[in-house]
């Protein structure tokens, strides 16, 4: 009865709800009787206000899942606990099950996808609609001009993963980048016209050019471009006061334009208010300047007026404060010209239709064009030169943090999990044999679920300690300093050049997971693969063996050097750092993979190649483990 009493309208927002009846005693909140149907008072963008309790996500999602006959549900990590009451729904119902998969959310940088969020920007009108070119949503991205084709070769290029990451937005600039460098066609259009006068040509001088379309394709059509004697440059072309490192046309010197002449400067004309009206110029008939540049214009019979939209990051940092985040709104995440000229040699082209113009970037056509004026939305800027700097920074940033990551896991290395919890006496006041909080700080008992979620930390940091323990029996293997010294190895072959030596333990330590049956595994599959694919020779080798704690210097290190020393040292620091590989079962397994080597790799002087290979193998196990054990 009160269900239907919720369906009338008779309890406020928030005074009854309908649950589902779980399992209270679960380790799993998630089964703590959820919410089915909730009291909303507001109007449903179908019927209105005639139904007034609306299902929740953890009711309905499992259920239309299962009636729309989905395979494959995928969802980010943060709805992973949830996979049980999914299933819990559609079993209870008898429905068919999905099958449930997670992964590590799309994060890009300058952008905050939240909904949430999203949804205040929208209803504060600080954004024109969902659909606005800013917006980070499917709407926003493509009438700013991103294709699907773009969109799915993008995310085909970062592929999926469990781990956090941050993806850079210049990826998926440089994506727009590549597409439209192939598809849009050239036109020339000014941002913020300076009109250029040329005197020594008749006032109505009219010249006719053929201009490319696709200037890398010498087969494409040509567009027909007018000449006149009044042509319309950008104002960043022109400067009072250029120095030498300025290419663009100054007082007493030249520019070039674009598929025609160049033009020599003679007077400057401004108003009374100081702003310039026209430069006057005269054309390089006799062609004796030399223009460091030649820019793009417009001329004064074929120009047509037109609005740009351009475009920035939405968010001024990498990263968005959740705290803060409105603060962090780029101001100039959208610049508006409305009196820019565009060749009107392109007509009347339809919503969508994209561009490149000449030195600015490239376009498409909004929406909101009408037969008296286009506007055209900025979808990518050509150069990449800024993007590049950001691209460094930011790659000089992660180095830092990767440094700061691995000196942080060498930290964590060290604490024994038994004596993890015990430093927080705040928090808790008795632990079992292992070390596993089971009462909080005033004795009272810690519920089923934190015992179980604390004993997955504690089984975390277990295998993070086992690996950094380096076994008993391989300590004989660096006597000391000099006979480390006396090897033919030296740090610098292997690792970066700003990367500190004493890094290198900590990089090794973070490797060689698998198993050794897996490493000989992985050695076939890579050689068959090498055999198959010289060029992709390193992809399936490194992915096989989790050969994750080594920078791309590294790699590039070892894949320029032979194969078969980079095989060896890989296998060495597996071997070692494998609890069940000792000396003798290391010293087996190896000649069993020289035998190999040299009956599956044909190389000249293939045998005494390889024994070398794998002596120098063995001095750079030593070197690692003298920084593992003396240094680090």
């Amino acid at each position: 009865m009160r269900d239907q009493y919720m369906r009338k309208g008779k309890f406020d927002e928030g005074a009854a709800c309908l649950r589902m009846k779980m399992d209270m005693d679960s380790e799993n909140y998630n089964f703590y009787d959820l919410v089915a149907y909730r009291i909303k008072f507001c109007p449903h963008p179908h019927i209105g206000d005639r139904w007034c309790i609306y299902p929740t996500y953890d009711y309905t999602h499992c259920i239309i899942d299962s009636l729309e006959d989905i395979e494959y549900s995928i969802c980010t990590l943060e709805f992973e606990t949830r996979r049980e009451s999914y299933y819990w729904v559609l079993d209870v119902l008898d429905l068919y099950r999905p099958k449930v998969y997670e992964f590590a959310r799309l994060n890009l940088t300058h952008v905050a996808l939240s909904k949430r969020k999203l949804l205040k920007l929208v209803v504060s009108g600080y954004m024109r609609g969902w659909d606005d070119p800013r917006m980070p949503t499917i709407k926003g991205l493509r009438r700013r001009g991103y294709t699907s084709k773009m969109l799915n070769d993008f995310c085909q290029s970062i592929g999926v993963t469990r781990n956090k990451t941050l993806i850079q937005y210049d990826r998926l600039q440089n994506q727009a980048r590549a597409e439209l460098n192939l598809s849009a066609p050239r036109t020339m259009a000014v941002l913020n016209p300076i009109k250029l006068v040329i005197t020594n040509l008749p006032a109505n001088h009219k010249e006719t050019i053929s201009v490319p379309l696709f200037p890398f394709d010498k087969e494409s059509k040509n567009r027909e471009a007018v000449f006149s004697s009044i042509v319309y440059i950008d104002a960043k072309d022109f400067r009072e006061n250029g120095d030498s490192n300025y290419f663009g046309l100054t007082p007493g010197g030249c520019l070039g334009l674009r598929y025609t002449n160049a033009v020599i400067f003679k007077e400057l004309i401004k108003g009374d208010d100081g702003q310039i009206i026209e430069i006057r110029v005269e054309a390089d008939v006799e062609k004796k300047s030399s223009p460091k540049a030649w820019v793009h214009w417009v001329s004064d019979l074929n120009k047509k007026e037109c609005e740009i939209r351009l475009y920035n990051h939405l968010f001024v940092p990498e990263v968005v404060d959740d705290v803060n985040w409105e603060d962090q709104l780029n101001p100039n995440s959208e610049v508006v010209i409305s009196k820019a000229l565009v060749d009107s040699s392109i007509g009347s082209p339809a919503a969508g239709q994209h561009y490149q113009f000449e030195r600015e970037g490239y376009f498409v056509v909004d929406r909101d064009s009408t037969s008296n004026k286009l506007v055209f939305n900025q979808t990518v800027s050509l150069s990449e030169a800024v993007s590049k700097k950001k691209e460094s920074d930011s790659s000089n940033s992660r180095k830092l943090d990767m440094i700061k990551q691995v000196a942080e896991k060498q930290k964590k290395m060290s604490i024994d999990p038994k004596e993890m919890f015990k430093s927080e006496t705040d928090k808790y006041s008795q632990f079992d044999e292992d070390g596993v909080p089971t009462h909080d700080a005033e004795g009272a008992p810690l519920a089923k679920s934190g015992i179980k979620k604390l004993r997955k930390e504690w089984e975390k940091q277990k295998r993070l300690f086992e690996q950094g323990t380096v076994p008993e029996n391989w300590k004989n293997l660096v006597k000391d300093e000099k006979s480390v010294n006396e090897l033919n190895f030296t740090p610098q072959m292997m690792v970066q050049p700003d990367t500190e030596p004493e890094l290198l333990g900590s990089h090794i330590i973070s490797l060689g997971e698998g198993s050794i049956s897996g490493v000989k595994s992985s050695i076939t599959k890579a050689l068959n693969h090498r055999i198959k694919e010289i060029d992709a020779r390193f992809t399936d080798f490194t992915t096989d063996i989790s050969y994750v704690g080594l920078t791309n210097g590294v790699k590039n290190r070892f894949y320029n050097r032979d194969h078969v020393q980079t095989d060896s040292i890989l296998v060495y620091f597996n071997l070692q750092f494998h609890g069940n590989a000792g000396p003798e079962k290391m010293t087996e397994i190896l000649q069993e993979l020289k035998d190999y080597y040299i009956s599956h790799y044909k190389v000249r002087n293939s045998k005494n190649a390889i024994e070398r290979h794998f002596k120098a193998s063995e001095g750079i196990l030593q070197y690692t483990l003298y920084f593992v054990l003396n240094k680090a």
